[in-house]
């Protein structure tokens, strides 16, 4: 899984750097988002099937804007 991870931390950061407001990337990064990401995806990757790479970078991507939506607000 590390590897699929990894493969994907540099689009991950580019969407999170895109998302953030100015206001929320005085509180967090980019890099921590993806971070809390991949703490998500570690505990939810058993209950995830994917068919191809792509089906878990977009699996990535939705969590990734779940946390950065609770964090917004």
């Amino acid at each position: 899984m590390n590897g699929y991870l990894e493969h994907n931390r540099g689009k991950l950061t580019e969407i999170a750097r895109q998302l953030i407001s100015p206001e929320l990337g005085k509180k967090v990064g980019a890099s921590d988002a993806v971070q809390e990401t991949y703490l998500d995806a570690t505990k939810d990757f058993r209950n995830f099937s994917f068919a191809k790479p792509a089906d878990f970078q977009a699996w990535l991507v939705v969590l990734l804007t779940n946390n950065l939506t609770d964090l917004h607000r």
